[in-house]
């Protein structure tokens, strides 16, 4: 993994974004971060991350985790300058699916490939590395950031495209169950009228299990 790779953006280090930017430092990553306020950055500072007023030019992979969706659009829009081809917006915060896909549309436009990517579970639990993550969008781009998955959380769920990650949770979590096969036991997750199928298991930190919807 090259230096490019291995820096990741945070954007927001409340209780979610500490939780997270205390996983990607624990985990060897290097984090340039920003916060309205630079005083709940300091902690992070003292270990190693850097301070950057726009983390989105200096890092093709940028995790945000904000309050809301207008205040992701709001963000991105100050930082709008710094954006560039083949990079990766991760956005952790808990939004509405029709916001999310329509900033994902302008986005793409500017060859920017947006994943929502909401977490179901607590801070401390984020910590831990004991959450789901649910995440919708180019699955090149979910793909390409395997390495990241395992960091944020114990489970994460493929579920197609931009926005369908922010609906499934607004609706409801899903819930797992093993089923067999010809091949022997699978573990399929069901919501709704929805099925998944685990696709992989990730390394540590944790052992992952990566699950993708199978109408994918």
């Amino acid at each position: 993994m090259d230096s490019n790779t291995k820096r990741i953006g945070v954007i927001g280090p409340g209780l979610m974004g500490t939780a997270i930017t205390d996983r990607l430092l624990e985990s060897g990553y290097s984090v340039a971060i920003w916060n309205r306020t630079k005083e709940k950055a300091d902690r992070f500072l003292q270990r190693g991350a850097i301070w950057s007023e726009n983390p989105i030019s200096v890092c093709d992979r940028v995790i945000i985790s904000l309050y809301s969706s207008d205040v992701v659009a709001q963000v991105i829009d100050q930082m709008h300058d710094g954006l560039h081809p083949s990079q990766v917006i991760i956005d952790t915060t808990t939004g509405e699916p029709e916001d999310c896909r329509s900033m994902g549309q302008q986005l793409a436009a500017l060859g920017v490939q947006y994943l929502d990517a909401p977490i179901s579970g607590s801070s401390e639990q984020t910590r831990r590395g004991e959450v789901m993550v649910m995440v919708g969008g180019n699955p090149a781009a979910f793909e390409g950031c395997e390495d990241i998955w395992p960091v944020l959380g114990k489970s994460v769920f493929y579920t197609g495209e931009r926005g369908s990650a922010s609906r499934m949770k607004l609706d409801n979590e899903p819930r797992t169950w093993p089923e067999s096969n010809s091949s022997g036991r699978r573990t399929v997750v069901r919501q709704g009228n929805r099925s998944f199928t685990r696709s992989s298991t990730g390394s540590s930190p944790g052992q992952c299990c990566i699950f993708k919807d199978d109408g994918c």
